[in-house]
């Protein structure tokens, strides 16, 4: 049980090329690439089995809170309190392997577009051909500072949609994202320029402070196709589940 727990205090995602470099160092002000699969040095047999359902029983939870109640990220999800990058990322990197024609850009990405612009970001993609056009569909998380809210691409049908569980006007995020594709665009696609629309999506709406956190991860559970219950405070013991377990059912 200690070995999972260190285990999941440890997840850390971070590009090849950077760890190449740092070999076992972890530099702190080093903005990772991508949301590459994590290294498999080690394999830990996890202690929770994969959750076959949408929710959890009643012994399920007990089990889970009476166990991995003191594991900080586990404990942030139990407790209510707001959801670290950390925490997000290492949710997105369990989703990865499950969907390999949708794009999980991690919780630096849009951070650093809009603070440093295109030039900070396009080699997250220079390993895909098309770059993000590649992919069937992009998941873009973004923190505003104290609020996790969702962009989502479909390049099927040149759609970006907005999801948020506050009432936040998305008007100069569809701008930022507009002119990130187009630069995309021009730096690693071919043809004419797609034309893509808007959509603010009708969302659910949060009753408190803190679980915008939990309802991204709904939100991007629901856009890549998964079955799940719509019942927050429920994803909530999921959603804390599968981290545990390192798998998502």
């Amino acid at each position: 049980m200690d070995t999972l727990i260190a285990a999941l205090t440890n997840l850390s995602v971070c590009a090849p090329e950077a760890a190449a470099e740092r070999e076992d160092v972890i530099d702190l002000t080093t903005v990772p690439d991508t949301l590459d699969p994590l290294p498999t040095t080690q394999t830990t047999t996890p202690s929770l089995p994969p959750l076959s359902s949408k929710t959890l029983t009643a012994s399920q939870k007990s089990l889970l809170k009476s166990t991995f109640a003191e594991h900080p990220d586990i404990g942030a999800l139990l407790s209510r309190t707001w959801l670290s990058s950390d925490t997000i990322n290492t949710y997105l990197t369990l989703l990865t392997p499950l969907r390999p024609t949708i794009l999980f850009l991690n919780t630096y990405f849009w951070s650093t577009l809009t603070k440093d612009g295109y030039a900070r970001v396009k080699r997250w993609t220079r390993r895909y051909k098309e770059g993000i056009y590649g992919f069937t569909k992009v998941v873009i998380p973004i923190h505003t500072g104290c609020h996790w809210c969702l962009l989502t691409i479909d390049n099927s049908t040149r759609t970006i949609t907005y999801y948020d569980s506050l009432l936040n006007d998305p008007t100069p995020k569809f701008r930022t994202l507009l002119k990130y594709l187009a630069a995309e665009h021009a730096d690693k696609a071919t043809g004419n320029l797609p034309s893509y629309s808007t959509h603010h999506a009708k969302c659910p709406q949060q009753t408190d402070g803190s679980s915008c956190g939990i309802w991204l991860c709904l939100f991007i559970r629901k856009f890549i196709g998964d079955d799940v219950s719509l019942d927050v405070e429920e994803f909530r013991w999921k959603l804390a589940w599968e981290l545990v377990a390192g798998c998502v059912g």
